[in-house]
């Protein structure tokens, strides 16, 4: 059963935790190649290790793997782990369940001085979750103890910018629906914002930061169709409603991250709803504009996916389902994407320069063009290659008035 996104580590692999299997049934770590080869590399015995991992890895500068589990230990309160893509396992920190926190679900993030930072979910001195810091020597800092008031039961992972650190709680704050945080490697905690049910409610999954230091979120319920929303926060608090989910073919109840696309476009998913009721995965501009791509069919294509997508070295979007698929529990999916328009410029005369992404990286297309939309596309001519660069970009100048073209695969 993964319940996390997928981490992609520098020999093209993803990697990730699940919940459940292995030899005592109490997760594993796996890898995964794009072509579908999948290899478990630890399975969590439940003792000194931990248990039922839930949280994605990850990346350490040495190319290791970190990682949380919420159970397991002396107090079954949880463990900080460090593991090898060969699966060689180092256990770091053992959660006592008081002062330093209990049940970490949430993945590690790599601050701007290369120590771990992370949150656990209960604990603390008002059990209501802590921030911590950790170094790969295990060396372990409690930095803040949640109160309720300034945040509760915090699950996702924080998103380093500059010299801070960004996170949401799912409860606590002004109206108990959650807060958006920051703090400071050095433990400096400023309360940002506090949803109140009709702006969002309960966010889950970490804040996505664009290029331009804006942060993109997501919470699982609430909104003003109550299930679930969008919503984009600066560094200082400035916060804007994007979208709101109502049920629909579009989807419910995100629970996962968002990927973005430069400044332009999010990618995400929804754990309800879809065509199916089983879930969807979105496509959304930074304005607002949203559609729906895909919906799980709750059978061989998986249910319920409740994580960030993952873009993989081949411009295609991975990611997981909870439960569904063959067996039952969850699913292992690669969506590709098609190339699409992002911009359009006119230039002197009448040429057009259109751009996009999406592309397949160091691909092609071939481009086609008619003056007659009535015309077979075997009438079509052939206007020649149309590149895409190494992030999947691509664009042309169209110098010929009055005629159409459209993309094909070569």
């Amino acid at each position: 059963m993964p319940l996390s996104e997928l981490a992609t580590a520098p020999d093209g692999k993803f990697y990730g935790t699940t919940r459940h299997g292995g030899s005592n049934d109490l997760g594993t770590v796996f890898s995964l190649t794009t072509s579908g080869v999948f290899t478990t590399i630890y399975a969590f015995s439940g003792g000194a290790d931990g248990a039922h991992p839930c949280a994605a890895l990850a990346l350490g500068a040495n190319g290791h793997l970190y990682g949380t589990a919420p159970y397991g230990g002396a107090q079954n309160a949880g463990s900080v782990f460090e593991v090898t893509t060969a699966g060689s396992f180092t256990l770091l920190h053992l959660f006592a369940g008081g002062s330093d926190g209990a049940e970490p679900t949430a993945t590690l993030a790599v601050g701007s001085d290369g120590l771990l930072y992370g949150v656990a979910s209960r604990g603390g001195a008002f059990g209501c979750g802590t921030i911590f810091r950790i170094n790969a020597g295990g060396i372990f800092t409690n930095l803040h103890d949640f109160t309720g008031i300034d945040g509760d039961h915090p699950a996702a992972a924080l998103t380093p910018l500059g010299g801070a650190l960004y996170g949401t709680t799912q409860y606590g704050g002004a109206g108990n629906c959650g807060t958006v945080f920051k703090i400071s490697t050095n433990g400096v905690y400023s309360l940002l914002f506090s949803f109140n049910g009709l702006n969002g409610a309960i966010p889950r999954a970490a804040l996505a930061r664009s290029s331009n230091g804006v942060f993109y979120g997501t919470t699982a319920y609430g909104g003003e169709g109550g299930f679930g929303s969008i919503f984009r926060i600066t560094s200082a608090g400035s916060f804007e409603s994007l979208y709101s989910f109502i049920g629909e073919n579009l989807g419910s109840n995100p629970s996962g991250g968002l990927l973005l696309e430069g400044n332009r476009y999010v990618q995400g998913s929804t754990a309800l709803g879809g065509a199916h009721g089983f879930g969807s995965i979105f496509w959304m501009t930074v304005s607002g504009g949203i559609d729906s791509f895909y919906s799980f069919n709750g059978d061989e294509t998986g249910a319920n996916p409740a994580t960030a997508l993952a873009q993989g070295s081949d411009g295609n979007l991975y990611g997981t389902s909870g439960s569904g698929g063959t067996g039952g529990g969850g699913t292992f999916f690669k969506l590709t994407m098609p190339p699409y328009f992002d911009a359009i410029q006119i230039l002197s005369g009448q040429q057009v320069r259109y751009s996009g992404a999406g592309g397949t990286p160091n691909g092609q297309y071939i481009l086609l063009t008619t003056t007659n939309l009535m015309a077979p596309i075997t009438n079509w001519v052939a206007a020649g290659a149309l590149p895409f660069d190494s992030t999947g970009r691509f664009s042309f100048t169209n110098t010929t008035p009055k005629t159409i073209n459209l993309m094909r695969l070569p």
